[in-house]
């Protein structure tokens, strides 16, 4: 019978797991059918009880669970899950028949898609990533960038793996920026300074009469220092820049 079981549980909590429902069919004399039920409760309170962790997670319970499909707003859908996944096969009729083939995930503070699987909260565009790729889940870079800044565009080809560096590079301007742009302040003076990170430290780029002259430099500067990993729109316009100045 375990042979018959995904195989993405370590060792111990397949056998704890086998203790108790072994366990529970004595004592109750439950039927053989209703003993895979009852190994999945049995996991589910482990996991509750915080003994499984994220990266027991394989890449096949991923491809059990969940399909990519672009026309769900995070990119990805559930499958119609197995009984093994559920406490009863109540649960799973239930489940199935609202969520199969249906979008999954819900957005986060940061505005990236989540789900929940076993009570645990996991980013989408993680998922997505194993998925495509056929890594298993602990060979997932600790890092995944969106390209284009958008934490909802979880398209393959706007997935990257990044440092914590290269990551905040590409982070979107600040919320409590007055002027809108990153690395531009505006001065008491009216006129708009502009700095950028490099290596751990700040660069002054000088002080602009207009946002635009401050905007410019600090685009040059983005592409010069942060390379790939600058926001695409700053990018952009650096290459407008030196296409008008030629």
């Amino acid at each position: 019978m375990q042979n018959d079981l995904p195989e993405w549980c370590p060792q111990w909590a397949w056998d704890e797991a086998y203790r108790l429902a072994s366990q529970v069919v004595a004592e109750r004399g439950a039927r053989m059918e209703a003993f895979q039920p009852i190994v999945a409760r049995a996991l589910v309170a482990a996991e509750r009880r915080g003994k499984m962790w994220i990266h027991d997670i394989s890449l096949d319970l991923l491809n059990e669970t969940f399909e990519i499909d672009f026309s769900c707003p995070y990119g990805l859908a559930y499958r119609e899950r197995p009984i093994w996944q559920f406490t009863s096969a109540r649960d799973q009729r239930g489940f199935n028949a609202k969520w199969a083939r249906k979008p999954a995930g819900s957005p986060s503070r940061s505005g990236h898609g989540k789900v929940y699987i076993f009570g645990r909260s996991i980013l989408i565009h993680r998922i997505i990533y194993a998925i495509h790729h056929r890594i298993e889940w602990h060979a997932i870079p600790a890092l995944i960038d969106h390209i284009n800044g958008d934490p909802s565009d979880n398209r393959p080809d706007n997935l990257r793996p990044a440092t914590k560096t290269e990551n905040c590079r590409n982070a979107r301007v600040r919320k409590d920026s007055k002027s809108g742009l990153k690395g531009i302040r505006i001065r008491e003076n009216g006129k708009f300074s502009a700095k950028i990170k490099a290596d751990g430290k700040d660069v002054w780029l000088g002080t602009f009469s207009t946002i635009e002259d401050a905007q410019r430099a600090y685009a040059d500067a983005a592409v010069r220092f942060h390379g790939e990993f600058a926001p695409e729109h700053i990018r952009a316009a650096a290459i407008r820049q030196i296409g008008g100045e030629g």
